[in-house]
């Protein structure tokens, strides 16, 4: 057994298998910034989840789709609309990505996958919070 990187430990594979030195981010790390930061993060990371299990078309697709539904999200809240009972679609959207990933993480650590860290697609997102924020206070009006 050796630890993996949220601290569970794992059994390392008994020979590396197809997805030896793949990344993968855990359904715990999906469904906590699904519901923490945005179910938009989530399906990043879902997407990147399918592109290191070899489905790049898919990961692409998800990833397009959170990028497009982020922007409009944040149209929304710079047109000052609050959208209507965001915490719970975030709520069941990481319920969802979480039991959709669990099966499928399990078997690509079984086939060699490690646990991706936890902590870059926050480091991502606080720079993201910074740029906007900066463009805010430089925006005229």
């Amino acid at each position: 057994m050796e630890p993996s990187a949220h601290g569970a430990e794992t059994e390392a594979p008994a020979h590396p298998g197809p997805l030896a030195g793949r990344h993968l981010y855990s359904p715990r790390v999906i469904a906590a910034y699904s519901a923490i930061v945005s179910p938009f993060v989530g399906a990043a990371l879902i997407g990147l989840n399918l592109r290191a299990r070899g489905r790049p078309r898919a990961g692409a697709f998800f990833i397009g789709a959170s990028i497009v539904g982020g922007m409009a999200l944040l149209f929304a809240l710079f047109r000052m609309d609050q959208p209507r009972h965001f915490w719970q679609v975030s709520l069941l959207f990481a319920y969802i990505a979480y039991q959709s990933e669990k099966r499928p993480y399990t078997a690509a650590v079984r086939q060699g996958a490690s646990p991706a860290r936890w902590w870059p697609p926050a480091l991502w997102f606080l720079a993201l919070i910074g740029v906007l924020l900066g463009l805010a206070l430089l925006w005229p009006g």
